[in-house]
């Protein structure tokens, strides 16, 4: 018997197109730290890297919200439609269901795919991106200020990594 194909409800459709945009989004942000980091912006070097981890922190935040996007079926009855700190949004989906970050697929002839063999943005790594950035984009404290006296940067190795 052969396989029945059932047509895409319209609100997976627009799933499926929320999706699609919050992919775009993030490569035209991935393509402005580009721009930052290649010395194409003529930024001082803190506000240059200030500006890339803002980058990264929206990067974070456009992934857990594709996650939810993805498993539509669980934010329908929760609080996670209202959720916006990619944090607490990845925690919530791991206790509902662990399995459920994305995981990357090269694309090889007749549209067959295949799990990458390149590194990739974990989920513990998205994680510890989206605190680390929040540190970045925060100045602290008075005594933070007080103590810290970091050399102006002008290579950015910590944003490609």
């Amino acid at each position: 018997m052969a396989d029945l194909i059932v047509p895409a409800t319209k609100e997976q459709m627009a799933s499926i197109q929320l999706y699609a945009d919050l992919l775009g989004e993030a490569k035209i942000r991935i393509g402005i730290i580009n721009h930052f980091i290649t010395g194409k912006a003529e930024l001082p070097g803190p506000l240059i890297r200030e500006s890339a981890f803002l980058q990264l922190r929206m990067l974070c935040e456009l992934i857990a919200l594709g996650c939810l996007v993805a498993h539509g079926d669980i934010t329908r009855r929760t609080k996670l439609r209202k959720e916006w700190s990619a944090y607490r949004i990845i925690e919530a989906l791991e206790n509902l269901h662990q399995d459920f970050y994305p995981l990357p697929l090269d694309q090889g002839e007749n549209l067959q795919f295949s799990p990458t063999k390149d590194d990739y943005l974990t989920k513990e790594d998205l994680i510890s991106l989206n605190h680390y950035s929040g540190d970045v984009l925060h100045r602290g404290t008075l005594k933070k200020l007080l103590t810290n006296r970091d050399p102006i940067q002008v290579h950015f190795p910590e944003i490609l990594t």
